[in-house]
Parts: structure tokens; sequence; C-alpha cells
């Protein structure tokens, strides 16, 4: 497979180039919200997810006091931390690294529609990308977002041609209200131990911790579907145009780390009920990858550029972490 590294664009995304854009590319802005526009079911909303986050927030500091001990104390983890702790170390480890990228592929489904999604993530020092494509024979979404310093600017439109597409720039506040959480910020979940449901809702088991024979680990959460997008329902009402906030059945969230809780992948798989006048249900599953990169080739694309994207075409969606990471070169 061709490798998804690009030359060095040796370009700052300035301001001035989102507005005049010379050459030209997360979720939840990960878009699983999208699918469920067309072929409508009638049915009641399951959960309503309305909330406050804040209630659900995890003391990071305290967790990752936790796993240094734990590292200290001969890195048993599975023995000594639960698994939002693993989450929550995990993403830690990923927010602190310079040069950074992630890429997703997925799909929703709504009575035999089937919604291809694509997502797409990149960190240069301050300066943060994201991609977030769904796509079907009826319904098409193409949005892209950087962010840097206290603004962000957005090409949202309904054709992967960013170039053509007025830029709109908020402030990261504006941003977060919007969408539940900055670009910068990489997931859109809640998992915290108020958001862990007792119940197995999704059919896909409890939360547990395993270790492989390799020293990596699987990490299960079976979030309790109210509280755990409570920051998610904001983005897929805003990019879906809904009438009102998505109501989840259940949402099942499992990662891969390595034996020091790297990100290595990231699985969802969900279930909700949107509101646009209709109702309709919709079952999304994504997978992304995660990867450090070097900083002499930050890959962040500009508006007329275009990334590659998972071959196959959307009837190949969703894709294994093991498709993913051959097809982009990621090595682990």
């Amino acid at each position: 497979m061709e490798n998804m590294k690009q030359p060095n664009l040796n370009v700052r995304l300035t301001p001035s180039v989102f507005f005049y854009p010379s050459i030209f590319l997360l979720s939840a802005a990960l878009g699983l919200g999208v699918g469920w526009k067309v072929h409508e079911t009638f049915r009641q909303p399951l959960v309503r997810t309305i909330g406050n986050a804040d209630a659900y927030s995890v003391d990071v500091e305290a967790v990752m006091s936790h796993y240094e001990k734990a590292k200290a104390s001969g890195g048993h983890y599975e023995k000594e931390l639960e698994p939002y702790e693993f989450v929550c170390v995990a993403y830690e480890r990923f927010s602190q690294l310079e040069h950074s990228a992630s890429r997703g592929v997925g799909s929703s489904l709504s009575t035999g529609v089937k919604q291809a999604i694509q997502s797409a993530t990149y960190r240069d020092g301050d300066f943060y990308f994201e991609e977030s494509n769904s796509f079907s024979d009826f319904v098409k979404l193409f949005d892209r977002m950087y962010q840097e310093g206290e603004q962000v600017t957005k090409y949202w439109g309904k054709s992967p041609t960013y170039a053509g597409l007025k830029p709109q720039v908020v402030s990261t506040e504006e941003y977060k209200a919007q969408m539940g959480r900055l670009v910068s910020q990489g997931l859109a979940y809640l998992v915290s131990p108020g958001t862990m449901s007792q119940v197995d809702l999704s059919g896909d088991g409890l939360s547990k911790v395993e270790k492989d024979a390799e020293g990596n680990y699987i990490v299960d959460f079976e979030a309790d579907p109210a509280s755990s997008t409570l920051n998610y329902i904001h983005q897929m009402k805003t990019i879906s145009g809904l009438s009102d906030y998505p109501s989840f059945s259940f949402c099942h969230l499992k990662w891969k780390m390595d034996s020091e809780l790297n990100l290595q992948w990231f699985q969802t798989h969900e279930s909700y009920v949107a509101n646009m006048g209709i109702t309709a249900t919709c079952e999304g599953r994504l997978t992304t990858v995660y990867t450090e990169i070097g900083p002499e080739d930050p890959n962040m694309p500009l508006p007329d550029e275009e990334l590659p994207h998972y071959p196959g075409g959307k009837s190949a969606y969703p894709a294994t972490p093991d498709e993913l990471i051959r097809a982009y070169g990621y090595t682990l």
C-alpha cells in the first residue's frame, strides 16, 4: 500500500492562508451523526441525552499520578487501573505528542441505507487539523477544521472541494459551544466512572481490560448512552442540522494500547435516534488508528489539497484496524 506520508508543505497555516489559499485536509467530528437523513423510520427515542457534561469530568492529574505509581510498581496496569483510567492516560499521552495523526473509517446504517464515514486529524505543534466526511448516494457532507491559537477556521460543504468554500472563522469558545469539544481535544465521548454502564446495552459486553500475549491492552468501555455523549450530541446536532439533540440507545467503545498505554486504535459501536421533523434510527461503527509522525513531515494539508483516503469505496467500510494500518502505512 502507498504510504500516507506526503512531502513537507513548508507552509504555516496562518489566517491569511485560510482566506486566500494558494496551494491546497477527529468525532466525531467523527461524522456518525449524518447517516440517518434518508429513509427515516418512526421510533421513539430510547434515551434523552441532555445534561451537564462537567459533572462527568475526570481528574486527569489524579489519574496520571495513579498511572505513574502503577508504572513504578511494575507496570501491571490491568491489575491496578480501571478501564476509564486507561483511556484517560492514553489520550493524555497522545495529547503530549507535538506531531501526531489519526485516520478513521466507518459507516452508519439506517433502514438499509449505508452512509460512509471518513475522518482524519493532524497535529503540528500548536496547529490542529480535523477532517470529517460522510457520504452516500443521498447525502454528502465534507468538513474540515483548522485550529490555531484562539480561533478555528471551518470549511463546511457538500463536496471535497474545500478551497472553493467560504471559510468561517470562529473563536475556540464558539466552536466548542457548537461541537462540544475543540479540534485539539481528541475524544468526543465522556469516559469516566459516572459514564460507565452497568448493563450490556450494546451486546458487546461490559467494560473490561485484557492483556494480550504481546503485552498490549484491549480496553472495552460499555458507556452509559446518556451521559457519555453529552459533548458528542452537540457535534451531531450542528453538523447534521437536527431539530433536536439525538438520543442514544447504546454506545460501546473499544481501544487497543501498547504496554505503556500509547493509543493504537479505537472502535465505536453505537445506536441512536435523531430528529429532523421525523425520527430516524441509526446504527454506526467507526475504526480509528493513531500514530506519531515526524516534525519534518507534518502532513497538514491546505484547503486545495486532497488527502488519500481508504481505498475500496464505501462498500469496504467499516475497515478493521489492521486494514487501516496497512492502507496508511502506519507503524504502531
